[in-house]
């Protein structure tokens, strides 16, 4: 499971479904997040299964990102010698 900063980059791939974003300059609430997920964690357990079906879903490195890295290097004409 993540508990990321609430940031541009972060919330194309965590919302509240899989992951918990605070506030980016929030330590306390950054703190408190991961105390609660630490000392209750069957109370997290559903985000944690999804967060683990958006990773495999959207980001497995053999299906899905080395496919999509390999046609961007042929398509840019990057693969030839």
């Amino acid at each position: 499971m993540a508990i990321a900063s609430d940031t541009a980059p972060l919330r194309e791939v965590l919302n509240d479904k899989n992951g918990l974003l605070v506030p980016f300059f929030d330590i306390e609430q950054l703190a408190n997040s991961v105390i609660e997920v630490l000392t209750d964690p069957p109370l997290f357990r559903s985000i944690r299964v999804q967060a683990r079906k958006t990773i495999l879903d959207q980001y497995d490195l053999a299906r899905i990102c080395l496919p999509r890295m390999m046609a961007f290097i042929q398509k840019a004409g990057l693969g030839k010698g």
